[in-house]
C-alpha cells in the first residue's frame, strides 16, 4: 500500500468521525418543536418543558440491531446519572406502539420520557438526521448546545459534565 493510499484512507476516517460531530443547530440556535406520543398514549410537546435542561435521543429499530439496544441502555445509565436533566427518547420510524413496547421490554427498564413521532420524514429533516442514534442537548431557553450523529456516550457524558447546562 502506497502512502498517498493510508494518508487518504486516515483522511477519510478523520472526516467520517469529524461529520458525526457537525452540528445540526449551531450553539445558541433555538431547537423547533417536537410532537408525539408517549407509549402510553399521552401527547408529549417538547415545548412543554421550556425551562429544564433536556437531552434528546432520536433512535430507530432494526430487527436483531444490538447496538440500537446498546444505545437505549446507555440512555438510560445517564438519566440515573444526570437526575436535574430531562432524557426523552424519540422512536423515528415506522413500528406500532405493540412492536415498539415489545422491543423495550428487552431493557432492564425504560426511558422516563419515551417518544413516538407520527411523521418520521417530518422529523428527520426537520432535525437533519441522518444517523441513528442521535442526541441533542437543549438547554432551559431552548437552545441547542450539542448535537451529534452516532454511538458516543462518553463524548454526550462529557460534554453534560463540563458544560454546566
Amino acid at each position: 500500500m502506497t502512502f498517498r493510499r493510508v494518508l487518504l484512507m486516515i483522511f477519510v476516517g478523520l472526516m467520517s468521525v469529524m461529520s458525526s460531530r457537525i452540528m445540526a443547530f449551531p450553539e445558541g440556535e433555538d431547537v423547533p418543536n417536537l410532537f408525539g406520543r408517549s407509549l402510553d398514549g399521552r401527547v408529549f410537546r417538547l415545548s412543554d418543558y421550556v425551562g429544564k435542561v433536556r437531552v434528546v435521543q432520536f433512535f430507530r429499530l432494526k430487527k436483531n440491531c444490538r447496538q440500537c439496544l446498546k444505545s437505549l441502555q446507555e440512555f438510560l445509565v445517564l438519566e440515573k446519572r444526570f437526575k436535574d436533566i430531562m432524557f426523552v427518547a424519540v422512536y423515528v420510524g415506522d413500528k406500532s406502539r405493540e412492536e415498539v413496547l415489545k422491543y423495550t421490554r428487552t431493557l432492564k427498564q425504560r426511558p422516563q420520557h419515551l417518544v413516538m413521532v407520527n411523521d418520521a420524514k417530518t422529523v428527520k429533516k426537520l432535525y437533519r438526521l441522518t444517523r441513528f442514534p442521535a442526541y441533542l442537548a437543549i438547554d432551559g431557553k431552548n437552545q441547542s448546545r450539542l448535537f451529534f450523529n452516532g454511538r458516543d456516550p462518553d463524548y454526550l457524558q462529557n460534554f453534560l459534565q463540563s458544560s454546566g447546562i
